[in-house]
Formats: structure tokens, C-alpha cells, sequence
């Protein structure tokens, strides 16, 4: 159920009209109810700052009607089969699947053979990239984040996909990784520029027990082939996430102001 904060004027990023604009979440609220079922406070890392809060990080962005058509499409069902604590239904229909290939430390599975809406995760995915890309997100302490760097046509390509004015972006990828490892199940990360190459860019972010990878540009035939969309075979993987998640909170610690709280 949806619940509006009070209405400012602005307008809407998705839709472009001069509406009234709802807070909008970079990532869901659903995540931060979830993180708290132990009474305690998430922990929120960024490369600044380490801190616990109950506060997910919002701003006013979308308009009702945009708002709805995000969660609509993509968000309401990627948060019934992530991890839930009492239930995991994306590694639960993994698990039963009768075939799969492996891929060096993954296994990847067939799109086909699994009822996974992956339109829906493909569409939170790139819906959640936008959003760090059109807006620069005020943190705890005043810090930020998002700010990430998308080209000008991919930008609107892919609002133009959120809106339902065009297809899966020719110039876009999603690859989705459920995780194995205890880390990634129990924990989220706000999204991160991973690489910038030469003809495309990859962003990367996870949402307790789901590992999204976004390639945006010229996509290689390789990265473009793991997309759980435009791949033949429209593949789902599995694996250990550990390695990249340890990889970006080492990066933090080293920069980040801890909290007296977690001291």
C-alpha cells in the first residue's frame, strides 16, 4: 500500500509535467522495514560516512502517477522475492530448477523454465539506475549519493522505457545474480559506477540477496548474452556475490567517518 507525504510543486522527472511531487525513494522503503526486523537500526555505508538510521534516503522526484508506475512494474515484485527473512522466493525457485549451466563460479539458469517475471526485475533494475542518474540524493549528515553518469540518449531512452513509451533499451543489459553467500542476502547497498569502458558504461547494486549489473552503451556480445532480457536464453544467475560487495565496504572503511553509535 502507498502512502503520500504531503505534495510539492515541481516537475516530474519520468513524465516531464508540471505535477505535484511525492517523496521519492532511491531505493525502496520495503528494504529498510526489512533490515529492521531485529529491533535494531540498519546500518546505511557510503564512502563518507557510517552511521544507523531508520531513514531511507528520498526527495522529491515523481509525480502520484509515476510513482505508482515504478512500483507497479517493478518494485512491488522485486520486493516479494527477495530476501525476506522468513522466505526467500528467488533462491527458493532457483533451487528447484531441474537445469541449469555452469559458468566458471556461477550457475546460470534458463529464463524459460522459471516462473520469475524477469520484466519486472529487469524494469527495478534500470528504474532504480535512473533515478541515481537524473538526481544528485541528499544523505544522512549531508552526504550524497547517486549523481551516477549516464549519456544524455541513454538517460531519456530509458525514461521513455520506465514512461511505456518504448521497449527494453537496445543499449541496455540487466544481469541478475541471486546470491548465496550470507552477506549479500542480509544486507543492500545503495548503486555504484563500476567500470566506465570504452562503448559502455556498468553499474552495480544489491537488494538483499539479489546482485543487479547494468551495462548501458555499446554492449559487448558477452555482457549483452548474461541479460536476463536480450540473452537467447534469458538467464537467471546464482553465485557467491561476497567478492564484490566486500570489495566496495573495504573501499569505505577506508574513507568513511564512523559513527559514535557503532563504536
Amino acid at each position: 500500500m502507498l502512502v503520500w507525504s504531503v505534495m510539492v510543486p515541481g516537475t516530474c522527472a519520468l513524465c516531464l509535467q508540471d505535477r505535484g511531487l511525492c517523496d521519492s525513494h532511491y531505493l525502496p522503503a520495503a528494504i529498510f522495514s526489512l533490515l529492521r526486523t531485529d529491533g535494531d537500526s540498519p546500518i546505511v555505508l557510503s564512502p563518507s560516512l557510517i552511521m544507523p538510521t531508520d531513514r531511507p534516503v528520498m526527495a522529491p522526484l515523481l509525480c502520484r502517477d509515476c510513482e505508482h508506475k515504478l512500483t507497479e512494474h517493478g518494485e512491488d515484485y522485486t520486493m516479494s522475492v527477495i530476501n525476506r527473512f522468513d522466505t526467500f522466493r528467488l533462491l527458493e525457485i532457483i533451487n528447484s530448477a531441474k537445469r541449469y549451466r555452469q559458468e566458471r563460479d556461477e550457475r546460470a539458469y534458463f529464463g524459460a523454465d522459471l516462473p520469475v517475471n524477469r520484466d519486472a526485475l529487469a524494469y527495478f533494475a534500470l528504474s532504480v539506475i535512473w533515478r541515481g542518474a537524473v538526481k544528485v540524493w541528499t544523505k544522512h549528515g549531508g552526504n550524497h549519493t547517486g549523481g551516477l553518469r549516464l549519456d544524455k540518449q541513454d538517460q531519456e531512452g530509458i525514461r521513455q522505457y520506465l514512461l511505456g513509451d518504448e521497449p527494453f533499451p537496445s543499449r541496455a543489459a540487466v544481469k541478475v545474480t541471486v546470491a548465496t553467500d550470507f552477506g549479500s542476502q542480509n544486507s543492500a547497498l545503495y548503486p555504484w559506477q563500476h567500470q566506465d569502458l570504452p562503448s559502455f558504461k556498468t553499474f552495480q547494486f544489491y537488494t538483499l540477496g539479489v546482485f543487479f549489473e547494468i551495462a548501458v552503451g555499446q554492449v559487448s556480445h558477452a555482457v549483452r548474452n548474461q541479460c536476463c532480457i536480450r540473452s537467447p536464453y534469458k538467464l537467471i544467475f546464482s553465485g557467491n556475490c561476497e567478492n564484490a560487495s566486500t570489495d566496495v565496504l573495504g573501499g569505505f572503511m577506508q574513507t568513511a567517518k564512523i559513527a559514535r553509535k557503532l563504536k
